[in-house]
């Protein structure tokens, strides 16, 4: 039977309103130790904010990030995947697309996990190096969720 992606994720992952200020975001990365979080309206995943993209769409612009909505910033054409999708699957998407994490969604498109490109290196070498840090860290401390509204 084939590993899915549920047996995999991070559960909870950390989301906010589309108006959240960027800056809160930021501390939100710092406090909790990730560098992305889901974007979501009516709680559905609508967007995607990470720590580069506060760098290079605001900071790196001379942009103050304390007014401006993470909708704003958000990349918002999300790359998802079920939980019921196989890990084969989830590397697919991501070297498809070029991302290192995909949220997983349920029916409705509500973030239930994330699963990272460390995720996978750790479960495909479980001697890694990347295996043996998250191993440190926690499980998955890098995109720990911990219920995460802000």
């Amino acid at each position: 039977m084939a590993v899915t992606v549920a047996s995999l994720m991070t559960p909870e992952p950390v989301v906010v309103e589309g108006t959240t200020d960027v800056l809160v975001c930021a501390r939100l990365m710092e406090n909790r130790e990730i560098g992305t979080v889901g974007v979501v309206m009516d709680g559905r995943l609508s967007g995607v904010l990470t720590d580069r993209d506060i760098v290079t769409r605001a900071v790196a612009r001379n942009r103050d990030p304390r007014p401006i909505p993470v909708s704003e910033l958000a990349t918002s054409e999300v790359i998802t995947v079920p939980g019921d999708a196989t890990v084969e699957e989830a590397e697919q998407r991501m070297t498809k697309h070029a991302v290192r994490r995909l949220f997983v969604v349920d029916d409705e498109g509500h973030p239930v996990g994330i699963i990272s490109a460390d995720d996978l290196t750790a479960f495909r070498y479980p001697n890694s190096v990347v295996a043996e840090q998250l191993g440190e860290w926690g499980l998955g401390l890098s995109d720990q969720g911990l219920t995460g509204h802000a």
